[in-house]
């Protein structure tokens, strides 16, 4: 009886402390959602839960990363996102980024998508003039995904 009781007041301290940090009433985080993702993330810190669009989005922090999941409506995972260091890439991504940053230009933004069976990996690469947004996919070649020229104050 002593071990039941216990273990449930470490459950409510855990329930407690977790339910604390879903402070957006806006992310209406329903049981399935919290569910799931405590049992995937069971060490998240400084989870921060709001609505994005048709999704509830969770920002935390896990092991030294910093991570963002998306969940559906109806709990299931549609993706999850961490900021990289360049020298976590895969060797191939590592490789061909590091020629991207060639003449004048420099690394502002990196982070890895994850989503179904693939991983794809996102870099703002800035210049004087300019912002890059790069992709590769599956740790391969860079790819220009989006150029936008910088305003000049």
């Amino acid at each position: 009886m002593k071990k039941q009781l216990v273990i449930l007041i470490l459950s409510l301290f855990s329930l407690s402390a977790f339910s604390n940090s879903v402070d957006s009433e806006d992310a209406k985080v329903n049981k399935v959602v919290l569910t799931k993702f405590e049992k995937s993330f069971p060490n998240a810190k400084d989870v921060n839960w709001e609505k994005a669009g048709p999704f509830i989005k969770a920002r935390f922090e896990l092991n030294g990363y910093y991570m963002v999941i998306y969940f559906n409506s109806v709990g299931d995972q549609v993706a999850v996102t961490r900021n990289l260091s360049a020298i976590q890439l895969p060797l191939p991504a590592y490789i061909s980024l590091k020629e991207k940053l060639a003449d004048g230009k420099w690394l502002t933004e990196l982070f890895e998508l994850a989503k179904d069976d693939s991983t794809t990996y996102y870099a703002s690469i800035e210049d004087a003039e300019y912002t890059y947004v790069m992709k590769a996919e599956n740790g391969g070649d860079w790819k220009l995904y989006k150029k936008t020229k910088k305003e000049l104050n």
